[in-house]
């Protein structure tokens, strides 16, 4: 995103080695360790055109906050992009996932928070992707 749309990416990442590599990569800026640190990052009012979950929302001890929190994140026309395991087809025996999504229980998270959602992923796919926005989609 950095080098092809000239876009300044920030993540948030709790691998100590993946850290490394960001740091070492230069064009990232690390903002936290973990996704529940979104509400210092909220405190901080810093604002994203797009927030993206990829393979992470199902490792947080709670998505409401979290998403709450990346919600006061947004700028008025930003949106959250979310790719997950999806309950219907994934093997779902991960330990490291206290929880798992199901396109339902995504999208009652977003009506808790008041964005629309829209699902972009197709029913069967063993991933879950959704957009989440302040805006209709």
């Amino acid at each position: 995103l950095n080098k092809q749309y000239g876009c300044k990416v920030y993540a948030i990442e709790p691998s100590e080695e993946a850290q490394k590599v960001i740091k070492e990569f230069g064009a990232i800026e690390l903002l936290a360790n973990y996704a529940e640190d979104m509400e210092e990052i909220s405190r901080r009012d810093m604002k994203f055109d797009a927030i993206i979950f990829s393979h992470s929302l199902e490792n947080t001890v709670d998505p409401l906050a979290v998403m709450r929190f990346a919600d006061s994140c947004l700028n008025k026309s930003g949106f959250i992009y979310v790719q997950t395991p999806n309950l219907l087809v994934f093997d779902q025996m991960n330990p490291y996932h206290p929880f798992i999504f199901s396109n339902g229980s995504l999208d009652f998270l977003a009506h808790k928070i008041g964005l629309s959602y829209k699902r972009v992923s197709e029913p069967k796919d063993k991933m879950l992707t959704v957009i989440l926005s302040r805006e209709p989609l």
